[in-house]
């Protein structure tokens, strides 16, 4: 949500490309957003309606086209050292990655293989020094840190394999593995099309995710794209682009500032 309201697009819309919440679900990338882009489509809003005098009117009219409402952007201020061809939002590695395994390839992985069991076999896992244990399980918690993530990430696959019907494993340890090699601190042109293909694999198969019962589908008539219709799934198809641009993605994360919560919060303002 932070990156929606600092480029001030819509909840609706994708902070990477052109894509809008039907194409979310898709294998195509789309055409990446600019900021030339983001201006030239307020500058038209704002020409013909002003935003001081009928501002209802105004963010309706920026809510269909992809725009939050907001008439004066910071970054409008920057365009002397901000060419129009760029973008300056990059991925969250906490937000985009390890919450994407928590919120949704963990939760795949639960429907498939079952709570109760997915449990019992992380409760039996042999202890060792620097790896996390869940002697509980983890179907119940509710608040998770970055560090969690990583650690839930790193087990699920050994311990679904057995009862995960195998077209569904495969799909879902392909896009394992292409958030894995996301995190990279050195890409060569090579990597970078091996992460590509590795995320193109899992949507050739991800639909085996629908029959297995680890995703449920949004209804008869909905096609298997729209089923897997995740902001943070359209995201990983700008990743091979972004580290192009930006460089490695494991550099941007908000694990830092987050942390900051925990000490933060017991002192009052």
């Amino acid at each position: 949500m932070e990156q929606l309201d600092i480029l001030g697009v819509s909840a609706k819309c994708s902070v990477f490309s052109l894509a809008q919440s039907q194409d979310f679900g898709g294998s195509s990338p789309k055409p990446p957003l600019r900021i030339g882009d983001l201006l030239v489509r307020l500058d038209g809003v704002r020409q013909q309606i002003d935003p001081w005098s009928n501002i209802e009117t105004f963010i309706n009219k920026c809510k269909d086209i992809g725009l939050s409402g907001v008439d004066k952007p910071f970054y409008e201020a920057w365009m002397a050292s901000l060419p129009p061809e760029s973008s300056f939002m990059v991925p969250d590695t906490l937000h985009g990655i390890h919450k994407m395994v928590y919120d949704h390839i963990l939760q795949w992985m639960l429907s498939l293989v079952g709570k109760k069991e997915f449990d019992y076999r992380l409760s039996i896992l042999q202890p060792m020094v620097g790896i996390r244990s869940w002697p509980q399980g983890i179907s119940t918690l509710k608040q998770l840190t970055g560090r969690d993530h990583r650690a839930i990430s790193r087990l699920i696959v050994a311990v679904a394999e057995e009862n995960t019907r195998k077209s569904a494993f495969k799909a879902i340890r392909l896009l394992l593995e292409f958030l894995a090699m996301a995190q990279c601190s050195f890409f060569t042109e090579a990597s970078i099309r091996a992460l590509k293909e590795k995320l193109d694999d899992f949507h050739d198969i991800k639909a085996d995710i629908l029959l297995s019962g680890g995703r449920k589908s949004k209804g008869p008539w909905s096609s298997v794209d729209e089923d897997f219709g995740i902001a943070k799934l359209e995201a990983f198809l700008s990743f091979p682009r972004l580290i192009v641009e930006m460089g490695a993605l494991y550099q941007y994360t908000t694990q830092g500032t987050e942390h900051c919560h925990v000490p933060f919060v017991r002192t009052p303002f």
